[in-house]
């Protein structure tokens, strides 16, 4: 049997990377264009970033696609079938599997599991819901009861988020957040802002653009914060480092290490 202390990381690195992959949920003010589903593609292969918790020895395969990569001190290989795609994360033993069911090319469940020696325990489980070539909702359940749902509203041109809210299991508001975006177009493939996980590339982009600005306003907490984005980019567009400055003053930054 695992630790307590290994329980609690492996809990605590599934439940960040629900959290930062993204929330969401607004009525439309246009109509939705009806356009198939268009995969996110790595024309240039990321090797490592610093972004959120990290990753890096990003390999791929044949197809561009990521195989294994090292991620918050775990080695994670991706195995690809017709009908899924696993992440299994490993220490010195399976720690946790993410397993992506498949219908066609699109992603429709996710689920999560984590494994204390023998023992496997579903966590999350997360479904999505497709409206004009894009993710516009997910619904997570933990251990099969209602957990969230994220909703996403696009802009007119259906291209990139305009606002993302986040409800509890009994469908109350709590957060909504807006972005505004530069005229930068955002190159990153498998790994990037809404995508931390390395997981990109099974899924249609989010946004077309770099972020500009994003605005939360949690409700529960009755508060609302800022975070202003700034990038370096090399001579053919990518970005090779960035800064978020919140409203508060803090700053954070990462790079990236393209091939």
């Amino acid at each position: 049997m695992r630790t307590t202390a290994t329980k609690i990381f492996v809990w605590l690195f599934l439940i960040a990377t629900l959290f930062l992959n993204n929330a969401c949920n607004n009525e439309k003010t246009s109509p939705t264009p009806q356009s198939p589903a268009l995969l996110t593609g790595n024309e240039r292969l990321l090797l490592a970033s610093t972004f959120a918790s990290g990753v890096r020895d990003i390999k791929y395969n044949a197809e561009k696609q990521p195989e294994e990569f090292v991620a918050s001190g775990m080695k994670v290989k991706v195995e690809y079938t017709k009908s899924k795609v696993s992440y299994s994360y490993y220490g010195k033993q399976l720690l946790a599997k993410k397993v992506y069911a498949r219908d066609g090319e699109l992603v429709t469940n996710l689920s999560e599991f984590s494994y204390f020696g023998e023992s496997e325990q579903k966590a999350f489980a997360t479904s999505f819901t497709y409206e004009g070539g894009k993710v516009i909702k997910e619904v997570i359940t933990f251990e099969d009861k209602p957990f969230a749902n994220h909703q996403y509203t696009y802009d007119n041109a259906h291209e990139n988020i305009s606002v993302a809210k986040t409800y509890d299991h009994s469908g109350n508001l709590l957060t909504t957040t807006t972005y505004e975006y530069t005229d930068k177009l955002d190159k990153s493939g498998s790994h990037n802002e809404w995508h931390i996980a390395v997981d990109g590339t099974l899924f249609p982009k989010k946004a077309k653009y770099l972020v500009k600005k994003a605005t939360t306003e949690d409700h529960f907490e009755k508060t609302k914060t800022t975070i202003d984005y700034e990038y370096e980019l090399d001579t053919s567009g990518y970005v090779l480092s960035g800064k978020g400055t919140r409203d508060s003053g803090s700053v954070f930054k990462w790079s990236n290490t393209w091939q």
